[in-house]
């Protein structure tokens, strides 16, 4: 978590398989957590389920990220 101001936080979610809404919790000791009456949505990303050809030299000129 990382503050903002004196009344903001920012914090990154982690990694999951969860989609859908969640209940958004906070606490400063990883062991009492408070709701704070929000939720969030999350989504599937896209992901490669395949590449074609399955053979070959692949190449990359520009350094691009999939």
């Amino acid at each position: 978590m990382k503050r903002i101001s004196s009344n903001q936080e920012e914090c990154v979610a982690p990694k999951t398989d969860v989609t859908g809404a969640v209940k958004l919790e906070m606490g400063v000791n990883g062991q009492q957590w408070h709701d704070v009456g929000q939720s969030l949505e999350f989504y599937n990303g896209p992901k490669v389920t395949s590449v074609s050809p399955t053979y070959g030299v692949t190449k990359n000129p520009k350094g691009t990220n999939l």
